[in-house]
């Protein structure tokens, strides 16, 4: 299996960027994926109806979603809160009008007779492929799997815990969810060259760099 990492800074606006001149399904999903840590055949399974809740005419975003995992079979919830995604979210629903909660959240334009297929992981992939190149993103590592690993990669720079991504993404060690973050040897070095412990260490640190 080849190894995939996750995007950079700054790759993913470049993605997104291309994705919504180019068609707002594809922008939706790949947003929804780099926000919300679900494996791409989990966020290609949902149907409108497991995001949307009605009452008469009027519908809303659902809070959260509730989905049994299909590579693990375990189940999870997954929180809409964030308001970006849930705007996002908004503004392709309002796209699919009239919402039917059986059809394919992300459809495919390969029908079979009447019925339109969920996108499939496949056309995804190349999906992501055609956008890196087209944002001169190097393609090599880059995946579907790379929405997850960003996630968790941003996650980790912003501070939160290690444990409490690996129970959000239900990993069995966390040694797993480390091994998402993608670290670079440039992140090594980053690492050695701000690190000062001790007072004296970094007053000798600002005086060389005045």
């Amino acid at each position: 299996m080849s190894t995939v990492f996750p995007f950079r800074p700054g790759e993913v606006d470049s993605i997104l960027d291309y994705l919504k001149k180019k068609n707002m399904r594809d922008f939706t999903w790949f947003f929804l994926g780099c926000n919300t840590a679900l494996r791409v055949s989990d966020l290609l399974n949902l149907k409108i109806g497991d995001v949307v809740v009605r009452k008469g005419d009027k519908w809303r975003i659902r809070p959260q979603i509730h989905l049994k995992e299909k590579k693990t079979g375990k189940r999870r919830t997954i929180y809409l809160s964030n308001p970006s995604v849930e705007y996002r979210l908004r503004q392709y629903l309002n796209t699919l009008e009239p919402l039917e909660d059986d059809a394919p959240l992300f459809p495919s334009r390969k029908h079979k007779g009447r019925e339109y297929p969920a996108l499939s992981r496949k056309q995804a992939w190349y999906i992501v492929q055609l956008a890196c190149l087209a944002a001169d993103i190097d393609t090599f590592g880059k995946g579907t799997h790379s929405m997850r690993k960003t996630f968790v990669r941003r996650c980790l720079d912003s501070g939160y815990s290690v444990d409490l991504i690996q129970h959000l993404l239900g990993h069995s060690s966390a040694s797993i969810t480390l091994a998402y973050a993608g670290f670079t040897e440039d992140d090594i070095k980053k690492m050695y060259k701000e690190v000062n412990i001790g007072i004296r260490n970094r007053a000798k640190a600002t005086d060389r760099q005045r």
